[in-house]
């Protein structure tokens, strides 16, 4: 039996609207959203990797472990995710933060703002998250440090954190600790490619190094336990030339043979593109886009909710997307795990596929030619073909190659409304294979950076400990463009500015080319990573 489908109006700002899940196909914007009781994340784990979460503020959001869902949290060793501080640093004050759950994330003003927070609500929260019921899986893997006063003054989530959070979830997937085959991971952190190579204390070598453990790693995710991985287009959009998915890690393996990578831009409330969102690439393309622009999130250092907007947040919707989808009783045996799945065509795989057609678990919402978002200039920015917005099954149940799959009538809200079967299995996968493992996987689209941001912007560049300057942008709502920077150095954007190539040059011999431009400032501190929300 089919199960009921519920409406609400789209003045409600919670998750229907971010769903994408109009009733009617044909009329996505017009206020009503639905979605499946029995597909809202149950039996399936959401693990993010992120600063930090501060879960027990939000009990309504979160609740408590394993009330009304199972919630668990896990902190990368203080060791690997915070920096060791020089002797002159101590002794002027400066230190780590407690070591608990916390986000120190992503400071305004040195108080914390709440990246990790709010991407974990986004993707599972209770009451304004996309899978309700969805167990939550929270990695803390930001650092920071801080001042006498106890304000932030320089936060990351560096590359090593990466390792340490890949090896803990493939220990809990071997151990029965997460589900095969139901597990769906966020990385809402990117690396800057030339940053690292250029990094004095790691280097081409240690980049290397590096590069080849995340892919090993998400290999591994993969074929133990078919784990789909969203990652951020990135927020570059607005720069001059726009920056580019394959600038950074770990956007780049998604060109690799049957990689479950989902590379996410955004959209507004109405699926037009934001123009914030990095645009891809021939061989990193964007699989898919969700909301992340005007989204009402709460803001840690203000302690109450306001408008934001960055792909992270469209990462986190499209995990909570997939969750959903797995648990659908529809999809059980199109999505069902198996270890033995021909071709290594495993769930994380089935479900990008289902996620980048048309009309499968994403459609474009608006008509071509109001494609863009009217607030936003589009000089030098490459418009693609489709902007198809990710959306669970009551978007798409009566499509499949144009044809209806059976139905059961009933009634809604006084209304009839039609539930349509979808049967068979979802089957193909990406075509193509990407040769070479380091420069295939970027794709050879070279391309220059000016340098600079757009936007208009008021900075207090403060450089810290002789790290590379860059900014931390905050939006103020109402603004067309979006941004007003207070900017930081030290903090979240992470490139060296004035040096966005960030390419592991596509050449077809397959070599890791040196640097071209050599513009960018050496250090022997780990260059920054990258969240992209502002």
């Amino acid at each position: 039996m089919a199960p009921v489908i519920h409406s609400e109006d789209a003045s409600d700002r919670l998750y229907l609207s971010l769903l994408s899940s109009p009733e009617d196909h044909d009329k996505p914007n017009t206020g009503t959203y639905s979605f499946n009781p029995d597909a809202q994340g149950q039996g399936t784990w959401l693990v993010m990797i992120d600063t930090g979460y501060d879960w027990q503020r939000f009990p309504e959001e979160f609740g408590t472990p394993g009330e009304p869902r199972p919630l668990s949290v896990w902190n990368v060793p203080e060791d690997i995710r915070n920096r060791e501080l020089r002797a002159e640093e101590i002794a002027g004050g400066l230190h780590w933060p407690p070591n608990d759950d916390r986000d120190y994330g992503d400071p305004f003003e040195g108080v914390p703002e709440g990246h990790g927070t709010q991407c974990a609500i986004l993707a599972g929260g209770l009451q304004s998250g996309v899978a309700r019921r969805a167990g939550l899986y929270l990695i803390k893997a930001g650092g920071a440090v801080m001042d006498q006063a106890g304000l932030i003054v320089e936060e990351d989530v560096c590359a090593d954190s990466l390792i340490s959070a890949l090896g803990h979830i493939l220990d809990l997937l071997r151990d029965g600790g997460l589900p095969r085959g139901k597990t769906i991971l966020v990385i809402d952190t990117l690396w800057n490619i030339k940053d690292m190579r250029k990094n004095t204390s790691r280097g081409e070598e240690g980049y290397m190094e590096w590069h080849g453990k995340v892919a090993n790693a998400l290999d591994d995710l993969d074929s133990l336990g078919g784990v789909l991985v969203t990652v951020s287009a990135g927020n570059d959009g607005r720069e001059k030339p726009p920056g580019r998915t394959d600038e950074y890690m770990p956007n780049i393996l998604s060109a690799r043979h049957g990689s479950p990578l989902i590379i996410t831009g955004a959209v507004n409330n109405r699926g037009q593109l934001a123009k914030l969102s990095s645009p891809g690439t021939a061989n990193v393309p964007i699989t898919c886009y969700a909301v992340g622009k005007d989204i009402m999130l709460i803001d840690l250092s203000i302690d109450q909710k306001r408008s934001q907007e960055g792909t992270s947040f469209s990462a986190a919707i499209v995990a909570g997307q997939a969750a959903c989808a797995v648990s659908d009783p529809l999809n059980e045996e199109q999505l069902k795990w198996c270890i033995d799945d021909i071709g290594g065509d495993r769930i994380g795989n089935r479900l990008k596929n289902w996620f980048s057609r048309e009309g499968l678990g994403s459609f474009q919402r608006v008509a071509e030619e109001d494609i863009l978002d009217p607030t936003s200039t589009w000089e030098d920015y490459p418009i693609p073909e489709r902007v198809n917005v990710v959306c669970n099954s009551c978007a798409t149940h009566n499509l499949r190659d144009g044809r209806n799959m059976g139905e059961v009538g009933g009634k809604i809200h006084g209304a009839e409304d039609l539930y349509r079967e979808v049967d068979g299995k979802q089957v193909g996968k990406l075509d193509g294979k990407i040769k070479g493992q380091i420069d295939e996987e970027s794709g050879g689209e070279g391309h220059e950076e000016a340098g600079g941001k757009s936007g208009t912007k008021l900075e207090g560049a403060v450089d810290v400990d002789g790290r590379p300057e860059h900014d931390t942008k905050r939006y103020a709502d109402g603004d067309a463009d979006g941004n007003v920077d207070g900017s930081v150095d030290g903090d979240v954007d992470g490139n060296v500015d004035g040096d966005v190539d960030g390419n592991v040059d596509g050449d077809v011999d397959g070599n890791v080319d040196g640097d071209v431009d050599g513009d960018a400032k050496e250090t022997d501190e780990e260059p920054p990573s990258k969240r992209h929300k502002h």
